[in-house]
């Protein structure tokens, strides 16, 4: 805002006559007073610049000080509004000289130099006339104009200052006020700037303005790590602008963030009503659907999922994350699931000539073998992979890595050193990826990921190499017809692929940790354990464990798996539990860990209890290498592995028929402490003799079933050759 100097009246002072007895007046307050009176006269013929040097003449007769500095001011007043600042500022310098303690002077003063962009001076110059007194409206508005040019320049500390004087001089004016709020939150003064807002919204101020400053605050909150202030602004935001798609959604995103997945969605489906965009909206959908899933929220998230993709269907990676929820649904059948896969394979896949390839069909020669995975970091897939890429024999295959691997870590590392090549795919799209794949040449490219976190299936749908296969990442048929081999035991009619059994898997556990005894010995009762993920724990699961802990009274029951030590993760399971009369303090929940600690936490457990029908795998080697026996439900479904896993080591006892005979298998066996501490001293030597830390004898497996596929392929293509007319 820019002010003009206010006119101030100046009364022509009278000289007063003689009387007897009296001095006579000095000869040049006399001159003075004669002098001032001529530069009103030239003032009022506005005369300004003559004005200017009479006023300053009479000064320097001994004119009136005050009067004096009154004409200048209004002579600086009416230099200032026909532009003339530096004259004006001038002028005003020596009125304030005159009168220092005047307070409109120091208040005129303070205006023209803000306008001559002294803005320092200003200030000082403001802050003067507020201690004299000046009208408190004028002061605030110059010094808030004062504090929004010290913030332009970049000197918050100073406008904050300013804007907070001007604040205390005008506290209900709602521009200052929101200013101020402004002002604090380039500070990162958040709490402040918070408060400041709120003040300014009950003072009246722009409502779009202060929900778009309160969003903001909500933001910086959250980025750092106060999530329920965060919430609380923007929820202030929201009640301001409620139709503003991105407080709505900025809203969600933090509720999702809290734990608090319901709100969380009906945010993000109010923002999507108001045009929010589509993409961001269904990504925020997914993760809460993942966030439900590792709850055990099963059914709730796969209506998330599908609702995600109601909105983006071309979204593979929320597709992919609907076919794992529903893996780990006990009421979904074979058939259903099969369906689901090949809607997937439909959507994601493009027509191809499975023999239209350049590569070379000699079924002898070396082999050009890629590898596809998100997972080539600490990861139990990098676990098995790394002995199987070091041990290919490199006569008969060169090794490409295609690596999806956000975070790089040392696993990474030791990778990509025993591979021949190696391909970062993150950032590329899908077509650049199989364009790199073409490139390479790759003969026999094989998925490792199924449809896990961050899979690259959509590049396989645009058929880069011409034999491809899935395997170890995924329990199930990925449904995609490009892929033509599986390496899982399922029936030809469960799967897209042609299913081949896959080898014998490899593990190979980091260090050889100590085995205690089993804990029941010392502590007098016995302890359940089941490091699965939590979205394997479905009703059916807790329901028998529930019978089984109240047939082991004393028993206790350990879940570990990611989210059970944040915030909002863990009720679920206990009041799952508490609904089968299984009181709270028997469940212990741990959060995720380092596996060095994870390992270390199985000697807490006496007896592992396997989910259905999504069983563990190498959380099944984990407590057998430690000694501790697993009980397990046989399904005829690739989703579980314990039968085979437990046949194996000689623990076909332990593989129960039915769901009631699991619980009777576990009962009899917590009751048996000798059997307990003979199966915890013989276990890990089981586990080592049945060969599954043969890295050699895997990859030979391996490279039998990739040569072999390679070579039905180039028969294919011979075939083809020797039939095709010749041109």
């Amino acid at each position: 805002m820019t002010t003009t100097p206010r006119d101030t009246a100046v009364a022509h002072p009278a000289v007063a006559p003689r009387s007897e007895g009296m001095k006579p007046a000095p000869a040049a307050a006399v001159d003075g007073i004669a002098a001032l009176s001529g530069a009103l006269a030239l003032f009022k013929a506005q005369r300004h610049d003559d004005a200017l040097r009479a006023a300053r003449s009479a000064a320097a007769l001994g004119a009136p000080p005050q009067h004096c500095g009154k004409l200048l001011n209004n002579i600086a007043s009416a230099l200032a509004q026909v532009g003339r600042l530096g004259q004006a500022e001038a002028a005003l310098r020596d009125a304030v000289a005159l009168a220092p303690r005047t307070a409109d002077i120091q208040a005129n003063h303070a205006n023209v130099l803000f306008n001559l962009s002294r803005i320092d001076e200003a200030f000082a110059a403001a802050q003067a006339a507020v201690a004299l007194g000046a009208e408190p409206q004028q002061c605030a508005s110059l010094l808030n104009n004062i504090a929004l040019a010290l913030a332009v320049d970049g000197r918050l500390e100073a406008a904050e200052a300013a804007v907070r004087t001007a604040v205390g001089l005008v506290p209900q004016s709602a521009d200052i006020l929101s200013n101020h709020a402004k002002i604090l939150f380039d500070l990162g003064r958040c709490d402040e700037a918070f408060a400041a807002a709120q003040t300014a919204a009950k003072a009246g101020a722009e409502p779009q303005e202060c929900a778009s400053l309160l969003n903001n605050i909500a933001l910086a909150l959250a980025a750092d790590g106060r999530l329920e202030a965060a919430e609380v602004a923007v929820r202030a935001a929201v009640g301001l602008a409620p139709q503003t798609v991105d407080i709505r959604f900025n809203h969600a995103k933090i509720l999702f963030d809290l734990g608090r997945c319901d709100e969380a969605v009906a945010a993000a489906r109010a923002a999507a009503t108001m045009g929010a965009e589509p993409r961001e909206c269904a990504n925020l959908l997914n993760n809460v659907g993942v966030r439900l899933n590792l709850a055990g929220r099963l059914l709730e998230a796969e209506a998330i999922f599908r609702e995600a993709i109601s909105l983006v269907p071309e979204a593979a990676h929320i597709h992919s994350n609907l076919l794992f929820t529903l893996c780990y649904l006990p009421g979904v059948e074979p058939p259903r699931l099969l369906e689901e896969h090949r809607a997937f394979g439909a959507r994601f896949s493009h027509p191809f000539d499975p023999l239209d390839f350049p590569n070379d069909p000699d079924p002898t020669r070396r082999i050009r073998l890629g590898y596809v995975s998100p997972d080539f970091r600490e990861h139990v897939v990098a676990g098995m992979m790394g002995g199987v890429i070091a041990h290919h024999d490199r006569r008969r295959f060169e090794v490409f890595c295609y690596a999806e691997v956000r975070r790089p870590d040392h696993v990474t590392e030791a990778l990509r050193a025993v591979a021949d090549h190696w391909r970062s795919t993150v950032g590329l799209s899908d077509q650049e990826v199989a364009a790199m794949i073409r490139a390479d040449g790759i003969d026999v490219l094989v998925d490792l990921a199924g449809h896990t976190a961050n899979n690259r299936l959509p590049v396989f749908g645009l058929k880069p190499a011409p034999v491809q296969a899935s395997w170890l990442g995924y329990p199930n048929t990925t449904g995609m017809p490009a892929i033509d081999y599986l390496l899982v035991s399922l029936p030809p009619d469960r799967a897209v692929e042609t299913p081949i059994p896959g080898p014998r898997p490899l593990y190979t556990p980091p260090e050889m940790l100590p085995l205690p005894p089993p804990p029941c010995l010392a502590r007098g009762y016995v302890t359940f354990g089941c490091f699965n993920n939590a979205s394997k724990l479905n009703d059916d699961v807790i329901a028998v464990w529930a019978d089984i802990l109240k047939a082991v009274p004393t028993s206790r029951l350990v879940l570990k798996a990611l989210g059970f030590a944040e915030p909002h993760g863990d009720n679920w399971v206990v009041q799952a539990f508490a609904a089968h009369g299984v009181a709270p303090h028997r469940i212990e929940l741990r959060g995720r860990s380092s596996y060095r600690q994870y390992m270390l936490e199985t000697a807490d457990i006496d007896l592992s209890l396997d989910p259905f029908p999504y069983g563990g795998a190498n959380t099944t080697f984990d407590m057998l290498h430690m000694g501790v026996p697993v009980v397990g439900l046989k399904a005829p479904d690739p989703r579980s592995s314990i039968s085979w896993l437990l046949y194996w080591v000689g623990l076909r006892e332990l593989v129960a028929e039915s769901r009631e005979e699991y619980a009777r298998l576990a009962i009899e066996l917590a009751n048996d402490a000798d059997r307990l501490r003979g199966l915890r001293r013989a276990l890990r030597s089981r586990l080592a003799r049945a060969g599954f830390g043969d890295a050699r004898r895997l990859t030979a497996e391996l490279e039998d079933i990739w040569r072999g596929a390679w070579e039905r392929w180039t028969a294919a293509k011979r075939l083809e050759a020797s039939v095709m007319p010749s041109s």
